[in-house]
């Protein structure tokens, strides 16, 4: 799988989150004079629990070669699971007072082996209870020696004002769909994967900012025999979104009504990124002149009825669609 195979194993490898990995160096850079608690925070699938295990190899690195981890010495090439540094508690583990109050005892009596650092992640933190939470502050508040709390979470808005503050907070955003696009590119250069380069941006774009999805589409393509078909499934929408623009366009309210009833049978999310696409598309077709599509016709539809200039079809696009669907 090639989710799990380029899953990021170094900060270098981590796509879209620079500010994040920033600020992770530097600690490992410095660990005895940074913040001991960090929450890294984001959507799910932006690489919050990669980030984290990328953290505890390049803090504890034998060599720590630039702030990365080297892949090569006991820690880095060791499983994670198995050493005494690090330690990864799920949601049922977080969301238990008395479990949390149990750890934090046993935290000031288990010393940190010499010259490592112990990293302590609490996953899924947002499904912590208040009373779960303020069990989890007093272990902030008097820190064991050596050691780093992570907290990782989609809502670091149900955390705790007083875990916050006492936090370094790093916000994951979702990747574009170019810096997915790029890594992917990368990627089927690596594995030899020939695929058209129009397929791989719709491939990037239709992971919504989660390169895992992305990965696992691509994987998908790479093991299917009927590319054709596979082509056909992830461009189904964009054929209907391109139809409709010429539809309101020509005021053809038959012909929009015929393709609303088909909107409606997509998840609303895919809708909202195929729309986005369908436009960045239009722009990259005047900009990158080798841009592939297998929408051509189409393409050449939308351009025969708004004229060469596409910013000006994006205006009208914008007055009509409001005019025209939503009154």
């Amino acid at each position: 799988m090639l989710a799990t195979k380029y899953r990021p194993k170094r900060f270098g490898e981590v796509v879209g989150q620079d500010n994040v990995v920033s600020v992770l160096k530097s600690i490992t850079k410095s660990p005895i004079v940074s913040p001991r608690s960090i929450i890294l925070y984001g959507p799910w699938g932006s690489g919050k629990s990669s980030l984290a295990r990328i953290f505890v190899r390049a803090l504890n690195c034998q060599f720590k070669r630039e702030k990365e981890p080297c892949l090569v010495c006991e820690v880095c090439a060791g499983e994670l699971s198995f050493s005494s540094f690090y330690q990864e508690l799920d949601a049922t583990q977080v969301g238990n007072v008395e479990f949390i109050r149990s750890y934090r005892n046993d935290l000031q009596l288990v010393s940190v082996p010499k010259n490592f650092n112990r990293v302590i992640i609490f996953d899924e933190s947002q499904s912590a209870s208040v009373q779960a939470q303020s069990a989890l502050l007093k272990i902030l508040e008097d820190v064991p020696e050596r050691t780093f709390f992570v907290f990782a979470t989609t809502a670091v808005e149900k955390m705790l004002p007083t875990i916050r503050s006492r936090s370094v907070e790093l916000n994951l955003q979702l990747v574009s769909s170019d810096k997915i696009f790029e890594r992917l590119g990368s990627i089927c250069t690596s594995e030899g994967i020939s695929i058209p380069e129009g397929v791989l941006y719709r491939i990037a774009n239709y992971a919504g900012g989660h390169v895992r999805d992305a990965l696992m589409r691509l994987d998908l393509y790479s093991r299917t025999e009927d590319k054709t078909s596979f082509i056909e499934s992830i461009s189904s929408t964009e054929k209907i979104i391109l139809e409709f623009l010429v539809a309101v366009k020509d005021q053809d309210r038959e012909k929009c009504e015929e393709l609303v009833k088909e909107f409606v049978k997509k998840p609303l999310a895919f809708l909202f990124n195929d729309f986005e696409f369908v436009v960045l598309s239009l722009l990259k077709k005047y900009t990158k002149s080798n841009f592939y599509s297998n929408c051509d016709q189409l393409y050449s539809v939308v351009i025969e009825k708004y004229g060469q200039d596409v910013f000006k079809f994006l205006k009208i696009l914008a007055s009509e669609w409001v005019t025209n669907c939503f009154r």
